[in-house]
């Protein structure tokens, strides 16, 4: 296609490494991909639009936010469930051999705090996402990874049997005295917002990052929320609610496949469209979820409209929040005594819109909390 996507250069220890060329201004897309962005950015709008329409947008996403960290973590290798990542979320408390528990809350967690920096006014920058990068490894493996740092050593991704020959590596990213300098040519593409269609810009800030790898761990997932943050950053979403992470799992190997494919044949454009693809796919299946959550809220509420008492209607919306709750959290979200707050309860046991479950993983000092679910809400965000 005749654009300079990077060399190779010979390393220490073997082989060679790639190094990735700035990444191009004003690339000429073909016909096809205008079409196809055209497309996205429609199913992007209602995507806007249906957050917009909710009463609380923020409550609503939450828990898609948890799903995101479960999935994003599990293209890593991380094993938590759904169900105990809510649990976890809810309480902030993780037992002591639940590390890889721990890995998704931290997720969710720099998620947040990377949203809430762009929404305050903070520019995209390497610098952002080197601290989102601390939060990620906060007390996880990894963390004796130099946690928001950039890499000094060289590093090399392929089948870890292969023991320590970068040579038999199936890709070798850039020398480490190379890793600032490419970060800096990637924090000025962030910056310029002109130079080409946000959709694209996504596309290619992702594969630029994965492709520098500037950490020594939990590249993967600083990559993906990048994407999530830049989507806001872009202007193309109004804040990280695109979630591509239950796409990408499901195509695990099309993704490693259509990112090495850009350093290795210069294919730009199959990771654009494969990216587009995945983005369409996401963008409409978080608007039909959503979607579904809110015709819940309504038929629960429909369900307790005859309740003398207001605190159960006033519970459900906490519920599309934290769909896993104890008494004491109900008590502290209506601001009451524990009587009220058990009644309240209780009248959403009978309504069939609670149930009682023992939230395994969920466990502090003393006696453990009885626990309770909303089976509807869970269901929708089942994978």
């Amino acid at each position: 296609m005749g654009t300079n996507v990077g060399r190779w250069v010979a390393i220490e220890s073997g082989g060679r490494a790639f190094l990735p060329a700035p990444l191009p201004r004003g690339l000429p897309l073909p016909a096809g991909i205008v079409r196809r962005i055209g497309a996205v950015r429609t199913s992007l709008g209602r995507l806007a639009e249906g957050l917009r329409a909710l009463p609380s947008p923020e409550l609503f996403l939450r828990p898609f936010q948890t799903r995101e960290a479960v999935l994003s973590s599990r293209i890593e290798g991380t094993q938590t469930t759904l169900e105990q990542a809510l649990v976890h979320d809810a309480t902030d408390v993780v037992e002591a051999n639940g590390t890889e528990d721990l890995e998704v809350l931290n997720y969710g967690r720099a998620l947040r705090i990377g949203d809430a920096a762009l929404a305050a006014g903070r520019p995209l920058t390497i610098y952002l996402l080197r601290e989102l990068h601390r939060e990620l490894l906060r007390g996880v493996r990894g963390g004796d990874k130099k946690p928001g740092e950039f890499r000094d050593r060289q590093v090399w991704i392929g089948d870890p049997a292969r023991g320590r020959d970068p040579t038999a590596a199936r890709f070798v990213p850039p020398p480490p005295l190379d890793v600032e300098p490419c970060l800096h040519e990637l924090d000025a593409y962030l910056a310029d917002r002109t130079s080409d269609e946000g959709l694209v810009r996504v596309a290619l800030a992702h594969y630029q990052l994965e492709t520098i790898h500037p950490f020594l761990d939990g590249n993967g997932r600083v990559g993906r929320l990048l994407l999530a943050l830049q989507m806001a950053w872009e202007g193309l979403l109004d804040c990280a609610c695109l979630f591509v992470s239950p796409s990408l799992e499901r195509q695990r190997q099309r993704y490693y496949d259509e990112l090495l494919r850009v350093s290795v044949a210069g294919d730009y454009f199959g990771w654009i469209a494969f990216f587009l693809e995945v983005v369409a796919e996401s963008a409409t299946d978080t608007l039909q979820r959503l979607q579904r959550l809110r015709q819940l809220q309504e038929q629960f509420l429909a369900r307790l409209r005859q309740e003398a008492s207001p605190k159960p209607a006033l519970l459900v919306p906490y519920l599309f929040e934290r769909p896993y709750l104890t008494a004491s959290m109900v008590m502290q979200h209506l601001g009451c005594e524990s009587k009220p707050a058990q009644a309240a309860v209780e009248r959403l046991l009978r309504a069939g819109i609670l149930v009682p479950t023992t939230a395994s993983g969920a466990r502090g000092r003393g006696r453990p909390a009885q626990w309770y679910v909303c089976p509807e809400i869970i269901a929708v965000l089942r994978e």
